[in-house]
């Protein structure tokens, strides 16, 4: 059965994830670095890996320092108060503004999502346009 199926590499992929996780999840995050975790992995996994996390610290520890228990709820707060941000550009914009369609946009809208990101996600449409334009002109 189809179904079955999916859920039997649903299960799996969370279990490749949540033992070896891509981004190291700690209360000690600033929230730059849990923002962009929150991107790349998306609230649920996130809440996820805080919870093995946590649990994995404590598994591991003979005390839990004083608040330590809040700052792990902090993260799971955190995840749930996330609200998702879009990369404001497309493929189509990288058409419109010249760029042959192919790889090249691919490739050129990804570095541009990355400048994005490493900016914390402020820059806006335009900015990120004329990042692309930048870009495409060397």
């Amino acid at each position: 059965d189809r179904r079955a199926d999916a859920l039997r590499w649903g299960v799996l992929a969370w279990a490749i994830l949540l033992a070896d996780p891509p981004v190291a999840i700690k209360p000690e995050m600033d929230t730059r670095a849990r923002r962009r975790a929150f991107h790349g992995l998306g609230a649920e996994m996130f809440r996820s890996l805080t919870i093995v996390a946590w649990a994995d610290e404590v598994s591991h520890a003979s005390f839990e320092p004083h608040g330590r228990n809040q700052a792990w709820l902090d993260l799971l707060k955190a995840a749930d108060d996330w609200q998702p941000v879009e990369f404001p550009l497309k493929g189509r914009d990288a058409i419109a503004i010249g760029i042959p369609s192919g790889e090249r946009v691919g490739a050129l809208l990804a570095e541009v999502e990355t400048w994005w990101i490493e900016g914390d996600f402020r820059a806006g449409r335009e900015e990120c346009l004329a990042r692309l334009r930048e870009l495409a002109a060397t």
